[in-house]
C-alpha cells in the first residue's frame, strides 16, 4: 500500500517447501502479461487489481505437495526496492472415501467447504444409496425443506440416528452416524 501514485511493473510468486531447498517459480506478470510455471501452469493465476498494487494469487486444486511457503515479491516503475509478502499454506488432508465401521459403532462423516472470500453454507444435503441402482434416500437437510425453523431435519431408517455435529456457520457440515 503506497499513498503515492506508482505502478506495479512486476510481480513474482515463489514456492518453497520443506523438502526441496531450491525455490520454484509459481507465476510471474511483467509487461501486463501473467505467466504460470511449471506444475502450477493450469492451478495459478493472479486475480489481485494490478493497478491497485495488488499481486493476490489464486491457487486451484491444490494437493498435499503445495504445502509450503509462497512468496510474492512487487516491482514498483522507477523504485529500486522489492515488496516481498510470505504466505505459509498448510493443507489438510483429504478425508478417506470410504469408512469402515462395526455394527454398533458410531462414525463421523466430515463435509467442510473452505473459502478464502467469505462464502458462507446456506443449504445442505445428506443423502444415501445402498448401491448403483437403488433409489437415493435422504438422510439429512439443512435447513429442513417446508418448514419455518433452521434446524436439521433426517428421515426415514436414520431418523434419531444421525446428528449434525458440525457448525453450519463455519461451513462445516459434518455428521455423527450412531
Amino acid at each position: 500500500q503506497s499513498t503515492e501514485e506508482k505502478h506495479v511493473t512486476k510481480v513474482d510468486w515463489m514456492f518453497s517447501s520443506k523438502e526441496d531447498a531450491k525455490d520454484e517459480y509459481v507465476l510471474y506478470y511483467y509487461a501486463n502479461l501473467s505467466v504460470p510455471m511449471g506444475r502450477f501452469q493450469n492451478r495459478a493465476r493472479l486475480v489481485g487489481d494490478i493497478s491497485r498494487n495488488d499481486g493476490s494469487l489464486l491457487l486451484q486444486d491444490v494437493t498435499e505437495a503445495d504445502q509450503g511457503t509462497y512468496t510474492c515479491e512487487i516491482r514498483l516503475r522507477m523504485e529500486s526496492l522489492v515488496f516481498k509478502k510470505e504466505v505459509v499454506l498448510h493443507v489438510i488432508p483429504e478425508e478417506p472415501k470410504e469408512l469402515t465401521v462395526h455394527v454398533g459403532d458410531s462414525t463421523k462423516m466430515a463435509c467442510v467447504f473452505q473459502s478464502t472470500e467469505g462464502k458462507r453454507v446456506t443449504r445442505l444435503d445428506w443423502v444415501f444409496s445402498s448401491g448403483e441402482h437403488t433409489k437415493k434416500e435422504v438422510v439429512l437437510q439443512y435447513p429442513k425443506l417446508n418448514v419455518s425453523e433452521g434446524y436439521p431435519q433426517n428421515w426415514g431408517h436414520f431418523q434419531n440416528r444421525i446428528n449434525l455435529v458440525g457448525d453450519i456457520s463455519r461451513n462445516d457440515g459434518s455428521i455423527m452416524l450412531q
